[in-house]
């Protein structure tokens, strides 16, 4: 297959999100789903991966969108988050004021209660909303999506995050079907070859619930959301699926209309929702990607670095043989500018 923007034939092999059973082999590249020492579990979200003849590795649009902080709103939903794994620790009968800080991290994990095990969670949650867009979309009867929803069973979550996943589920749902969107790309892969980046649009479609009366049908690229709010990493993202457009267009990879919208759809845990216009910025979505691809020379240097030394990242000024950089007197700084740990820690 020949790669837009290429002047050579690459070996491309797409792997595609796929609905398959726990440990079944991707049809695409062999490569099974799960882990084969764990249960299976009803269904499992395998990404797609793409390798050239040159073995190089491609980055996701998602991954170049998720360099940002969302406008600092992560520092305060990891903060939330933790009062409220502590609240519950105490509502449960944990006496938390004789915990050392190792005991209470221990806790909160053990609860669910930390930013990694909420973002799986999520990612979970994600995928079966996502399913049922995809389902309607692509013309299937919603009786047939409702009882989907209902049959919704995710391994470890409690009956009422169930039916909080079936809520987000019943919005993507009542969006389609009441605006009505002409499909023209759904679930697809898109990518660009000069800026070696690819990824999963949700949907490109036609609209016309959004036509201004004289100025025809607008086609929008729609990303649908589980969180509460619209980011800056959003628009992002759909920067970078446009971009992947822009250049399968030209290369005649594909054969479709650009948008001329961007739009993000918010499921809310009530099964309603809310659409709103997002701007469009394509060179934020450029500079993220390069700031990416630079972040990771950097920690692929700093990591060659530590295997030369034999370490596993040790700071040389902790090093006997190495001058304390960090004493005053090697930094000839009064003792009063010197910055606390604890306030290193917090400008971190």
């Amino acid at each position: 297959m020949r790669i837009a923007g290429d002047q050579s034939t690459y070996a491309v092999r797409f792997c595609r999100r796929v609905r398959l059973k726990d440990h079944d082999p991707c049809p695409l590249c062999a490569k099974p789903l799960g882990d084969p020492t764990k249960a299976p579990r009803k269904t499992v979200g395998h990404d797609f991966t793409v390798a050239t003849d040159y073995g190089e590795d491609w980055i996701s649009v998602s991954t170049v969108s998720h360099i940002l902080d969302k406008g600092g709103a992560l520092s305060g939903w990891a903060y939330n988050l933790t009062v409220e794994g502590v609240l519950r620790l105490v509502a449960t009968g944990v006496d938390v004021t004789r915990m050392d800080e190792e005991m209470l991290k221990a806790a909160l994990k053990q609860a669910g209660f930390t930013p990694w095990v909420k973002k799986d969670r999520a990612a979970s949650r994600g995928s079966e909303v996502h399913e049922v867009l995809e389902r309607l979309a692509k013309g299937e009867d919603p009786s047939s999506v409702a009882r989907t929803i209902a049959d919704i069973d995710i391994e470890d979550f409690s009956p009422e995050e169930i039916r909080d996943v079936q809520n987000y589920a019943l919005a993507a749902a009542h969006w389609f079907l009441d605006k009505k969107p002409r499909p023209i790309l759904v679930e697809e892969t898109v990518w660009s070859a000069e800026s070696r980046t690819v990824g999963t649009l949700d949907i490109l479609a036609e609209r016309p619930d959004l036509s201004p009366r004289s100025k025809g049908v607008p086609v929008v690229l729609t990303d649908l959301k589980t969180s509460k709010d619209v980011y800056t990493d959003h628009a992002v993202q759909l920067d970078g699926y446009r971009l992947c457009l822009e250049e399968m267009v030209r290369e005649g990879v594909v054969d479709v209309p650009l948008p001329t919208l961007h739009t993000v759809v918010l499921a809310r845990p009530d099964s309603t929702y809310e659409e709103r216009i997002v701007p469009s910025d394509p060179a934020a979505f450029v500079h993220a990607l390069g700031l990416t691809k630079a972040a990771g020379r950097l920690e692929a240097a700093l990591k060659a670095d530590r295997r030369e030394r034999g370490d596993s990242g040790r700071n040389p000024a902790h090093n006997h043989e190495t001058e304390r950089l960090e004493s005053p007197r090697a930094l000839a700084l009064p003792p009063d500018e010197i910055v606390p740990d604890e306030a290193r820690e917090e400008e971190t």
